[in-house]
């Protein structure tokens, strides 16, 4: 090229050049020198892609691909990649686990320069695996009141890729120890009992299920206090104290065995509760309760009532001492525990001469009262409870 003439080496581009001789020799006219042209041709080199075999021709089941890595062979000049070649190599589409691994083609890659062409592509017998994700499930604590059903023990899946749910992956149920009869209040371990992964998922393997504890607490079992109307004193005792259980309280055909009060305010009043036993059957289940009083702790009104009194054939005797009474006195009407006991005449005017007591006759006293006086002012009597 005389315009513009060039020096053709190794590394001129692709492209048909024209070229002749160039004489050097200061004089050649003595010659008769005829020049002739010729056409060079400069085509691309071939090139070879190999995928490499390196870690990145795998990962984890949810996670992005990896870049793939090659090797061209057929660069000359020590031409980098970059110079050569853009775009990147590609796999076979899929995210599932799979025995047969997936094919990795050339993809995109092309050569940007036309001093180049691929002449093959290999993966050198190398293909693409997607290993399983690993799963972590964590039992969580959890408990009930005794007596009740069981609930579904909870747990928590990690390690979900894709919006995949427990669900889906997941199968079984945890369960929990039982020791003598598994419903007694205490603690008990929780395991993974036959959570697993489903058996047509591939995707996913089990990492670790760790342990918890499920608790059976007491449960509250409430004494209400029945309040009783008494006539006497000696009828307030913790056996006569009459209760109802609040509903739902005891389970299981469990039954209290016994129970008994400690007694306040003149005994008319529950303090607390002293003992109970609970039993189902012959076995002592106290420990399952949590016994407590409700509101009302008042177990016994003292009420009023009357008895009928009859006095009559008051026989009056005298002796040194002065005049003394013998009446005779017959309960006419009475209430349990009532008993009427020394009953005195006294006279208005001390003369020396028995008197028919003018009060003789039927008379009502209240059982409230420990000494009654009656209307009657010239008679009066005492009354004791028990």
């Amino acid at each position: 090229d005389e315009i513009n003439p060039i020096e053709i080496n190794k590394t001129t581009p692709v492209g048909n050049y024209k070229i002749k001789p160039v004489i050097t020799s200061a004089d050649y006219s003595m010659y008769n020198v005829k020049i002739n042209e010729a056409n060079l041709s400069i085509t691309a080199a071939p090139i070879e892609i190999v995928l490499d075999k390196d870690e990145n021709l795998t990962k984890v089941y949810g996670e992005v691909d990896p870049t793939f890595n090659y090797t061209i062979d057929g660069l000359k000049n020590g031409e980098a990649y970059n110079t050569v070649v853009a775009g990147k190599l590609i796999r076979e589409l899929g995210e599932n686990v799979r025995e047969r691994k997936y094919e990795i083609g050339q993809g995109s890659l092309h050569v940007i320069t036309n001093n180049y062409y691929i002449r093959s592509y290999s993966d050198g017998g190398h293909k693409f695996n997607i290993t399983p994700a690993p799963l972590t499930i964590t039992l969580i604590d959890s408990s009930k009141t005794y007596g009740e059903d069981d609930p579904q023990l909870p747990y928590t899946v990690s390690g979900l890729k894709f919006g995949d749910t427990a669900s889906t992956v997941i199968t079984g149920q945890p369960i929990r120890e039982v020791g003598s009869d598994g419903e007694t209040v205490g603690k008990y371990n929780v395991t993974g009992g036959s959570l697993s992964i489903v058996s047509d998922n591939t995707n996913y393997t089990l990492y670790s299920i760790n342990n918890a504890t499920f608790t059976i607490n007491k449960r509250p079992l409430t004494i209400n206090i029945i309040t009783k109307d008494i006539l006497s004193k000696d009828d307030a005792t913790s056996d006569n104290v009459e209760y109802s259980i609040s509903p739902n309280g005891l389970v299981n055909n469990d039954q209290i065995a016994s129970i008994t009060f400690t007694l306040e305010n003149n005994n008319l009043q529950v303090k607390e509760i002293e003992s109970c036993t609970i039993k189902n059957g012959e076995n002592d289940v106290t420990t399952n309760y949590n016994v407590q009083l409700g509101t009302n702790k008042t177990a016994f009104n003292l009420v009023k009532t009357q008895a009928i009194i009859n006095i009559d054939n008051i026989i009056i005797y005298y002796n040194e001492s002065g005049y003394t009474l013998n009446p005779t006195c017959q309960l006419v009407s009475n209430v349990d525990g009532l008993t009427v006991t020394g009953i005195k005449y006294q006279y208005e005017d001390i003369d020396g001469t028995p008197k028919t007591p003018v009060n003789a006759g039927t008379y009502y006293i209240d059982a409230v009262k420990d000494t009654v006086t009656l209307s009657d002012p010239s008679v009066s009597y005492t009354v004791n409870r028990g």
